[in-house]
């Protein structure tokens, strides 16, 4: 098949993105809206991430998103590609990018493909490395730390289970270049702006610059409309030589400079310098300029090249896990809680020689107290109610299964000093009481290796879909009926009319700080940054840092901010109890009235013991930091 607007990519490439992850689902309105307005040449989606832990990679039969998620995204795709030529590029397919993935992609498209007689031709790109070729390189000392991580050990590469690399936009790009009628490409785990960059240099689309606007491009497109305000799921890009623009895809959505500028804060250890396969993406001196239509153009990034490195990303398996959860409300027992869940565990390892010799382990998590942010939490307080949920590891899922019941009795009927309440002290929720969780992982490979040929990667090439005398006939003056985007007015409160959340905004665009009419929630404390910030979020920044981002409406507050100098190392090791050595970034960032913060996690991600695995919680403690006037 030949892609109609081929003879349009001349001066400009239009990329559509759908969603920050394939099978999250998107806006029918948003789609159409890209393809037949618009007229996208391409759908490129970046499908996978690490942000959910090592488990996507360590099990063989789990995957990101649900099968029947991912049918539903591909269901307009398929149909912009068969009807108008639109090409689909997807990345680290099925979330982790293992080769499973890959095949689970393809299966979900020839089924689709089958029953709409369809035809594709589409290509696969397998990232998978095995541990010899691992071992080589580490036995020859060409492995390096990828971040705060551990040296990588013989003992470490022989427990992994299996490993993928990220690759960078070159297998994709020999694709294009040797099958230049493909119609989709499904490939394994790739850096997140590979496959938009690879587009790009296949059209030479930014060539004099190294193709740093189309990686500064592909750097935000991976995440969707997460640049737009509101934070959209769907964007499209126009590509030039020399700069692109981000245009929004709902009348309510708009970019801005700013919300351009501060998507390279977001999951990333700092804003002006992103590393990546082959070189580093150099956004100190990129512009952002405001176009009409709520667009607006970004240029001037820069592409250094350096050694070209793969990271990998390996998942080892640490045993079964088994979790319950109840509740305590008895002021007594409160008082005395930490005791009583020890007196419970050191019981429970009485019973179970697995837990003697350190094989098993039984883990607390406290809400209400300090579960979310562990030993980050600068709290100390006794509420009135506290969550607790039991976490058992062991080496089979019956022995967790045995020790956490064993466990959550002896939360339910252990006595206490001063207790009074004898019936039980546990209100459990659940029935059965506890529920086994599966395979526990850990990411025991997130390292760098040297690639001797960045091409140089597994491509198979194959017909999916109905024969071509099945194929369904192509109607020259096709034009697909979709909804029209839906918008919601805003009552004068600033509440939507329609009782759906306003996130924080009034009718007139001003911040109300998730309150009516504006009006503070503490009118004393007006200068504490939950008041004089527009964004203070935290997120991972890969599996082993954690990232917290501070962003300011204006450049007045910004400027009183950073003149204040309350804002520094000093405050982080107040409020995160973390030594110098554990802070990795602490910064202004002008282009998006912003301050960054990233510090070492204090756990391996999603792995044992975990309190926040995407990270998204930890940035409380800054909201009631004091800015002087």
């Amino acid at each position: 098949m030949v892609n109609q607007y081929n003879a349009n990519v001349k001066n400009e490439l239009r990329i559509l993105t759908t969603s920050p992850i394939h099978g999250y689902g998107y806006r029918l309105s948003d789609f159409w809206e890209g393809i037949v307005k618009h007229r996208a040449h391409a759908v490129v989606i970046d499908a996978g991430s690490t942000d959910g832990g090592p488990s996507c990679l360590g099990i063989d039969d789990e995957f990101i998103c649900a099968k029947e998620s991912y049918v539903r995204d591909f269901g307009p795709m398929l149909e912009a590609c068969h009807h108008l030529g639109v090409k689909i590029i997807i990345s680290s397919s099925g979330g982790c990018g293992d080769d499973r993935s890959v095949d689970h992609f393809v299966n979900v498209v020839r089924e689709m493909a089958g029953s709409s007689a369809y035809s594709f031709k589409v290509a696969t790109i397998k990232t998978e490395v095995s541990k010899d070729v691992v071992r080589s390189h580490l036995q020859s000392g060409q492995i390096q730390p990828c971040g705060p991580v551990p040296e990588l050990t013989e003992d470490a590469l022989d427990n992994t289970v299996k490993i993928v690399a990220q690759i960078g936009p070159e297998p994709y790009l020999k694709v294009l270049r040797e099958h230049p009628d493909v119609d989709i490409i499904l490939g394994g785990r790739s850096y997140d702006p590979a496959p938009f960059t690879a587009l790009a240099m296949y059209h030479g689309m930014g060539s004099k610059d190294n193709y740093g606007p189309a990686r500064h491009m592909g750097k935000i497109l991976e995440c969707g409309g997460i640049c737009a305000r509101p934070k959209a799921r769907s964007i499209l890009a126009v590509l030039r030589e020399d700069s692109f623009d981000l245009v929004p895809l709902h009348p309510t959505e708009s970019v801005t400079p700013i919300s351009a500028a501060a998507h390279s804060l977001y999951e990333k250890t700092r804003p002006d310098i992103l590393d990546g396969p082959g070189g580093k993406l150099l956004l100190g001196n990129a512009t952002y300029t405001p176009l009409p239509g709520g667009r607006v153009r970004c240029a001037n990034a820069m592409f250094e090249t350096t050694e070209y490195m793969v990271k990998l990303e390996g998942a080892q398996q640490l045993g079964y896990r088994t979790v319950f959860i109840g509740g305590v409300r008895d002021p007594i027992l409160i008082e005395g809680i930490d005791a009583f869940l020890d007196k419970a565990a050191e019981y429970t390892t009485s019973l179970f020689p697995a837990l003697q010799d350190g094989s098993a382990s039984i883990l607390w998590h406290v809400y209400g107290r300090d579960a979310v942010m562990g030993e980050l939490e600068p709290v100390k307080a006794t509420p009135h109610e506290l969550g607790i949920m039991g976490e058992v590891v062991a080496q089979t899922q019956s022995l967790a299964n045995a020790i956490a019941n064993n466990v959550r009795v002896g939360c339910l009927h252990n006595s206490y000093p001063g207790q009074l309440a004898t019936g039980g002290n546990f209100a459990i929720p659940l029935s059965p009481h506890e529920q086994p969780a599966g395979p526990v992982f850990r990411f025991s490979v997130y390292h760098l290796m040297p690639c001797a040929d960045p091409a140089d990667w597994p491509i198979e090439v194959m017909q999916l879909g109905v024969a071509p005398s099945q194929v369904a006939e192509r109607d020259a003056n096709y034009a697909p009926h979709y909804p029209q985007p839906q918008v919601v007015n805003f009552s004068q409160n600033g509440s939507a009319a329609n009782g759906h959340a306003t996130n924080g905004h009034a009718a007139n665009g001003h911040k109300t700080n998730g309150h009516l009419n504006g009006e503070a929630k503490d009118s004393t404390t007006p200068n504490t940054l939950r008041y004089l910030a527009k964004v203070v979020r935290s997120k991972n920044s890969g599996p082993f840092e954690v990232t917290m981002d501070v962003m300011f409406d204006t450049e007045e507050v910004f400027d009183r901010a950073e003149r204040s100098g309350v804002l520094n190392r000093k405050l982080i090791k107040r409020l995160y109890s973390v030594p110098d050595d554990k802070i990795l970034t602490c910064m202004f960032f002008r282009p998006a009235l912003a301050w960054k913060m990233t510090i070492v996690r204090p756990r391996e991600q999603g792995s044992i013991g975990e309190t926040d695995t995407f990270g998204t919680a930890q940035h409380a403690p800054l909201l009631d930091v004091e800015i002087p006037l």
